[in-house]
């Protein structure tokens, strides 16, 4: 090898961003679908308003973490993972833009839902489409898919003879909760196309 030889180096890791507005006044269920080092709750929403609040369901209950203007978050170390979700409620009189950096998560992932218990959840990456058909959700007899709209619950439930009422489609950035009538696992893998 001469000193003048040069190799060709690639690397296969996608890094990008998305935003995610919350309007004033309102709540949000916001999903972080990009892989980062550090998930918590003051890395992920740095420059929030006071009075924020991040709320995520712990399987049984609402943990709330609210922004004080004194002291910080409630809970400092709350995170929202690739895989979970949050409402974030904004108090301000303004909406609030939430925007999410890292890399594209390009591996095998894994959902595990118990059977008849709800979970709040989003897909691994930022992306749209239809939870069943672009992204494999294995739904079975009357397992239930609840969005939000943004001021109610819309709730979608898979019949084994006539399919879903309407099939459950998902934006980027958004989380939902899901109620599988069995104990399962989803599991999914991407690649970003090159």
């Amino acid at each position: 090898m001469t000193a003048g030889a040069q190799t060709s180096v690639y690397s296969l890791n996608v890094v990008g961003y998305y935003n995610t507005t919350v309007p004033a006044g309102q709540y949000a269920l916001i999903a972080n679908q990009l892989e980062t080092t550090n998930n918590t709750v003051p890395v992920l929403f740095p420059s929030v308003p006071s009075g924020t609040v991040v709320i995520k369901w712990t399987g049984a209950a609402f943990d709330q973490n609210t922004l004080d203007p004194d002291f910080g978050w409630d809970n400092p170390a709350m995170t929202v993972g690739p895989g979970e979700a949050a409402f974030v409620k904004n108090n301000s009189a303004n909406p609030i833009t939430l925007t999410f950096v890292g890399e594209v998560n390009q591996k095998t992932n894994d959902l595990a839902f118990t059977g008849g218990v709800y979970k709040l959840a989003s897909i691994f990456t930022p992306q749209a489409g239809k939870l069943p058909t672009d992204f494999g959700f294995p739904a079975t007899a009357n397992d239930t898919i609840i969005q939000w709209t943004g001021s109610a619950y819309q709730s979608l439930t898979f019949d084994p003879d006539f399919g879903w009422d309407v099939e459950p489609t998902v934006k980027v950035g958004e989380g939902f909760f899901v109620r599988t009538v069995n104990t399962k696992s989803w599991s999914r893998s991407f690649t970003v196309p090159q």
